[in-house]
């Protein structure tokens, strides 16, 4: 993220934009990773997106205004790519789940659990 943007910036094209990094972190434990990204609050909606105990999967979604705002996986790094992205652009909840639904495998695991904080 930060190496584009200085690019632009040397380039002169930084236009309105300051650099702002959705925080992110990970962990490999014993073969799990385990990574979060974003600014989730304890307000926030939660929507699991999939949950497999045989393939250690897990990925949710927390919303703010209906725009994604934060995501936790254990074992989703492609996807988890694409949710940091979804976060950077504050994009629809309902586009972020259809597009991470999909598992690094390419297997549909939707699951549409939601909890709504009110």
């Amino acid at each position: 993220e930060m190496g584009r943007f200085a690019g632009r910036a040397a380039a002169g094209d930084t236009g309105s934009h300051t650099f702002r990094p959705v925080p992110y972190a990970w962990s490999d434990q014993y073969g799990i990773r385990f990574e979060t990204a974003g600014r989730p609050r304890a307000d926030d909606d939660l929507q699991l997106v999939r949950a497999s105990p045989a393939t250690r999967e897990f990925l949710a979604l927390y919303s703010r205004r209906g725009r994604v705002v934060g995501a936790v996986g254990i074992n989703a790094r492609r996807t988890f790519l694409t949710c940091r992205r979804l976060i950077q652009q504050g994009a629809h909840i309902d586009d972020a789940l259809a597009r991470c639904s999909v598992d690094d495998r390419g297997t549909s695991g939707l699951t549409a659990t939601a909890v709504r904080n009110t």
